[in-house]
């Protein structure tokens, strides 16, 4: 009998399946850490060849085994978990560093106006409506920014957006659990 669970664990392992409780499960969704940087950098609409630097990192979130994936691309920093069991990304964020470029901005104006700013944001989530977002007017560092959340269909994004340029500044999504 022994000889036959050692044969029957090793044939498991080499076909990819695992053994649990006298039943065999395939675990044909998993991902690996390359498969999943390939996930965030099409996500992100990023070239691998454009990265300037990557770091993946595997971990235990949410009672799930997930890859924390952080890598640059030019002055933007991307920040992705990815479920190591199906490939879904679960949180996603961007953040462009770098300083302010002059304009109107500093004095705090704001070059795009709210209506404007409104429409940017939802343009990003299909479907999201006025009503899932909350926005505020901010100055912050010497830029004038806006800045909220929405929250649509199990998700929530925070976001950052240069009021002089239009250009997202931040952008995070996350799974809303609650």
């Amino acid at each position: 009998m022994k000889k036959f669970m050692k044969w029957s664990a090793a044939a498991a392992a080499a076909l990819g399946l695992s053994v649990f409780g006298g039943m065999a499960v395939v675990n044909a969704a998993a991902v690996n850490a390359e498969q999943a940087k390939a996930i965030a950098f099409e996500h992100a609409g990023v070239a691998a060849s454009d990265v300037d630097s990557v770091r993946v990192k595997e971990d235990w979130d949410w009672g799930r085994t997930v890859y924390e994936i952080e890598f640059y691309a030019g002055t933007t920093e991307y920040d992705y978990d990815i479920a190591k069991d199906s490939g879904e990304i679960l949180q996603a964020d961007y953040e462009v560093h770098g300083g302010y470029r002059g304009g109107r901005g500093q004095s705090g104006s704001y070059a795009l106006s709210y209506g404007d700013a409104v429409n940017k944001v939802l343009a990003r989530v299909p479907g999201a409506t006025e009503q899932n977002l909350r926005m505020k007017r901010d100055h912050d560092h010497g830029r004038a920014t806006y800045e909220g959340e929405l929250r649509y269909n199990g998700y929530e994004y925070d976001f950052e957006l240069d009021a002089e340029t239009g250009e997202f500044l931040e952008w995070n999504s996350e799974r809303d659990w609650f």
